[in-house]
């Protein structure tokens, strides 16, 4: 397996693939920013969120984990596409982001 999930999706492209991936969980569990930021214990604020879902900031490890322990049931190597199969970039919008893997 390679550093990123497929030579075409790397750099601003995967910042932007993460926070489609990171908005679309949240709002799938009906989480505002602010609810998500709190969920966090101070780690992320909501603007940081909002600057990982817009593509503008790229996401930490230590955020990865932050917010994938307060979405609940996926990991931070889902969120980042570290653990994925097909290549987001080459998958629907909507392949992209559907079916969290579940935390073992």
């Amino acid at each position: 397996m390679s550093d990123t999930p497929c030579p075409e999706l790397s750099g601003q492209a995967l910042t932007r693939a993460i926070g489609r991936r990171l908005a679309r969980t949240r709002v799938s569990r009906g989480l505002t920013l602010a609810q998500l930021a709190e969920r966090t214990n101070g780690v992320c604020s909501k603007s940081q969120i909002s600057n990982y879902e817009r593509g503008i900031r790229r996401m930490s490890v230590e955020s990865a984990w932050a917010l994938a322990a307060a979405l609940g049931d996926i990991t931070p190597a889902w969120l980042l596409f570290l653990d994925e199969g097909p290549c987001p970039g080459h998958a629907s919008s909507s392949d992209a982001t559907e079916a969290p893997r579940k935390r073992d």
